[in-house]
């Protein structure tokens, strides 16, 4: 459960699928951006793989950044994530984008189909790996044939092996604003992220949700089994070729079979 302390936000219950809640996003909204901003390496890996324009879908949106942009070159974008407050800072932000709130599991929920799509920043981690077969035939009926699907996680394969592992601090205003995360009883699909932001000894948000990780080949089985076919595999959005022991993140490219 997720606890914020006083003075910032009161709690927000849980809603979802057991052991995840988006509580803690809510809380970290005043200070998501500047935690986690809009990357033009990631913006340009994205627009790259995506062609020059069309409808395309992100997968947990956030804050509408990469639908924002997308929208303003051309392609006409559509973001959903589970987060009211996420959804709401989009919408005031890009009135021109159509964002929608809604879990990921419920993309059949959307009308029409999509020339593309892409989920990064780890979203992909918080569906549990039973779910992975009936969302990517949803999503895979959202997209037209030969359309492209990218997926970013955490490089869990060195992670699984292990019973914690903790980040590198994110630090801001020279160190004043530390946001630190954690993964904790690590087991066979699944891990408890644990996640603090702190001004000095004052703690803001604190709390903790379930993450379901795989390996990288396990992502690639299960989306070879739904219709898709590998078509690039990168350890970062600079594009070098993705090894298990050397890079911390797993961007996988994937392009529907007809």
């Amino acid at each position: 459960m997720t606890t914020v302390s006083q003075g910032v936000r009161g709690p927000v219950a849980p809603v979802g699928r057991e052991g995840f809640t988006v509580s803690f996003y809510t809380s970290l909204a005043e200070y998501y951006e500047r935690i986690f901003p809009f990357r033009p390496q990631t913006y340009a890996f994205l627009q790259e793989e995506l062609g020059t324009g069309g409808r395309v879908l992100d997968v947990g949106c956030g804050s509408g950044h990469y639908c924002g942009r997308l929208a303003a070159d051309g392609y006409c974008s559509v973001g959903i994530d589970p987060d009211a407050e996420m959804i709401a800072r989009a919408r005031e932000q890009y009135p021109e984008v159509r964002f929608a709130e809604l879990a990921m599991e419920r993309v059949s929920e959307l009308a029409g189909v999509f020339a593309g799509a892409f989920c990064v920043g780890n979203v992909a981690a918080h569906l549990p790996l039973e779910s992975w077969p009936s969302f990517l035939a949803d999503l895979r009926a959202r997209l037209q044939p030969g359309a492209i699907w990218i997926v970013q996680t955490v490089n869990f394969d060195p992670i699984i092996e292990r019973e914690s592992y903790r980040f590198a601090d994110i630090e801001l205003d020279d160190g004043r604003i530390v946001f630190s995360r954690r993964y904790r009883s690590i087991a066979p699909g699944r891990l408890r992220f644990a996640t603090r932001l702190a001004v000095g000894d004052r703690v803001l948000v604190e709390g903790e949700v379930s993450l379901y990780p795989a390996l990288a080949a396990q992502y690639i089985d299960l989306h070879e089994a739904a219709g898709f076919t590998p078509a690039g595999h990168y350890g970062d959005f600079a594009r070098r070729p993705f090894i298990t022991a050397r890079h911390s993140g797993n961007v996988m490219v994937f392009r529907r079979r007809n």
